[in-house]
């Protein structure tokens, strides 16, 4: 039997500064096992494999700035941090004695006050890790993290695409970390200056180099114990930390939706610096996309986002009228008024609050002004029946073939500029597929026909 002991202390002792980059801003949180025979188990000993623990803390921003604080709820420099005591290295990525490696922070939201109103500086974040010991969350940034300006994706920005369509986006990385190069002693091996080198040779071309290849040319004068001749030894200084690659991956996307034939989430690698986030999604809906970054093994930096697709609907922002979708689609706004029954009133709507949102199109995403909206239906959903050909959904829905191209373009397999295959659909290889169970969007006919008033 394994005993869970959970401990809380509200104020933390070791606060971070601003020398090591990272200010905490949480009360510190201690997980250990024990087993049944009340001996610890040693935290570092336990092995999650590909599962993590999840814990979510109260944190309180009133040290840092109103600005910083907007940052830190934007969920940019939120860090899931550990504490390493002395029985533990440091490495050139942690912050102090505060390591994020193996943590990430997945979610985070401001506390409500008794009127549900925000309150600015408390709130809640959610962290995961793949180890136990001592938890808080801290305010800084990463010496490898995911570029963030004006220009790029934000953590927690929406993109809207249409079903069918590609949803695109950079993930760019900065490399703050420096290699650096150290000497370390080797007995019966030192400089006139009385410094040691960690590596010697015979071969004079070793002694080419620069500090910046890790090589120093030797003094004129060595004090060597082994009796190496100085013109034919140089001292060779190797960099502390080995250089390690950088990689970035799509660790999930929920719910789990259907993409288009060859447009499965990738993660296209363009530079070791620079990456691009492409899909085809298929099916409607909100989804939220989780990147990781890595250093080597270690986890330093994620970065969510969402994409809202859209299928037989129309976002409709703030100030737009039923007659402005009705335009966009050519069609009447009767029709739109009639198949949203929620909208009371076509030229007064309430759009729901929203943050910074990309349009994409084309694989070409621009960022919006940010903005509330509402979605609002354009036709209805048909899902087609077993031995039912697009002749027979045309006739059934009472739509048109030129309606159904207009909304169902990625679904259909089309022989020429207006001619189908009405029986099927053909996969990436070329096999035909019946187009029964296939959702279609169709709009009535009297589209065609009517005139926008």
């Amino acid at each position: 039997m394994i005993d869970v002991q959970v401990s809380y202390r509200k104020d933390v002792v070791a606060m971070g500064s601003n020398q090591t980059g990272l200010r905490i801003v949480s009360g510190a949180v201690g997980v250990s096992l024990s087993s049944a025979d009340a001996h610890m188990i040693t935290p570092s000993k336990i092995d999650f494999g590909m599962e993590t623990v999840e814990i979510t803390l109260p944190v309180n921003t009133s040290a840092l700035s109103d600005e910083e604080t907007d940052t830190f709820f934007d969920g940019h420099k939120v860090q899931c941090v550990y504490w390493k005591d002395t029985s533990k290295k440091t490495t050139l990525l942690d912050f102090g004695r505060w390591s994020n490696l193996g943590c990430k922070a997945t979610s985070f939201s401001r506390q409500l006050d008794e009127r549900g109103e925000p309150i600015r500086t408390l709130g809640f974040v959610t962290c995961q890790c793949n180890h136990l010991t001592h938890f808080a969350v801290g305010f800084g940034e990463t010496k490898v993290r995911f570029k963030q300006d004006p220009t790029t994706p934000r953590p927690r920005d929406m993109f809207q695409v249409q079903s069918g369509d590609m949803v695109a986006f950079n993930v760019d990385i900065e490399n703050d970390f420096v290699v650096t190069a150290q000497c370390i002693d080797l007995p019966g091996f030192i400089d006139s200056e009385g410094q040691g080198c960690d590596a010697w040779t015979a071969n004079p071309s070793w002694c080419a180099g620069s500090p910046d290849d890790g090589v120093y040319d030797p003094p004129s004068v060595y004090e060597n114990g082994d009796g190496i001749d100085p013109s034919e030894a140089c001292c060779v200084c190797k960099p502390e930390e080995v250089t390690r690659g950088i990689t970035v991956d799509v660790v999930s996307i929920t719910p789990a939706g259907r993409s288009f034939p060859q447009g499965d989430p990738t993660m296209i690698a363009k530079s070791s610096n620079a990456y691009r986030f492409e899909w085809m999604p298929r099916d409607a809906g909100t989804y939220r996309i989780e990147i990781d970054l890595k250093f080597g093994e270690d986890l330093v930096d994620t970065r969510i986002h969402y994409v809202r697709v859209l299928f037989c609907e129309h976002f409709l922002q703030s100030g737009e009228t039923l007659q402005d979708v009705a335009i966009i689609y050519d069609m009447p706004w009767q029709t739109l008024f009639a198949i949203n029954s929620d909208i009371q009133n076509p030229r007064v709507l309430n759009a729901e609050a929203n943050g910074r949102l990309w349009i994409c199109s084309n694989g070409n995403c621009v960022l919006e002004a940010a903005s509330a909206g509402t979605v609002v239906k354009i036709g209805r959903l048909y899902t087609v029946q077993q031995q039912q050909t697009l002749v027979d959904v045309v006739n059934v829905t009472r739509s048109s073939f030129s309606q159904l191209q207009r909304h169902n373009l990625k679904r259909l397999h089309m022989e020429g500029t207006q001619v189908y295959d009405v029986m099927h659909r053909h996969n990436s290889t070329g096999f035909e597929i019946s187009y029964a169970g296939e959702e279609f969007c169709v709009v009535s006919k009297l589209a065609d026909e009517s005139c926008l008033i």
